[in-house]
């Protein structure tokens, strides 16, 4: 896809985002967007940042934003905005989705070098991606998903079991 092409999808995406602001894959589709064109304009890699942190916030939790989000704070040399996404994935309540491609031994390693890095960075242990009340959010809306795929499940095995029982297996 050219340039032209990646500002057209990032215009659509903008678009988008007016009737679907908490859209995950939006977001995922402008973090894309925007680092494909970050040469063309400075502002379009700080823009594919926001658009991950975005994509994370509102419950895309494959491992590919979190993976994204935290090289694209380290390429800032934001270390401990970095730390912070580690962090959040290796907390016991998060988890990938069954969907994705995360993996948290991946993070617990860029942690590990994350940390020997931490004396040359240039945000401060107060500087957050995330407040207190998102990481919260983030978690709660895995439990949520957790429950749902449950609750899907329980109603998959009665279905299936009344088509059992209708054919009289």
């Amino acid at each position: 896809m050219s340039g032209v092409s990646h500002l057209i999808a990032i215009e659509l995406g903008e678009k988008l985002l007016d009737e679907t602001p908490h859209s995950a894959g939006v977001h995922v589709n402008l973090m894309d967007a925007y680092f494909k064109v970050r040469d063309e304009n400075p502002l379009f890699y700080d823009k594919s940042i926001e658009h991950a942190r975005l994509a994370m916030l509102y419950g895309h939790n494959t491992g590919y934003v979190q993976k994204k989000l935290a090289i694209g704070l380290e390429k800032q040399n934001k270390i401990h905005q970095a730390l912070q996404i580690c962090d959040i994935v290796l907390n016991g309540k998060f988890h990938f989705s069954s969907h994705g491609c995360g993996d948290k031994d991946e993070f617990a390693i860029r942690k590990e070098k994350l940390l020997k890095r931490v004396n040359s960075s240039v945000d401060s242990k107060e500087t957050t991606v995330f407040t207190t009340d998102e990481v919260f959010f983030i978690i709660e809306q895995i439990r949520l998903e957790d429950e749902q795929i449950k609750q899907e499940k329980i109603e998959y095995d009665k279905k299936m079991e009344q088509l059992r029982k209708s054919i009289g297996i």
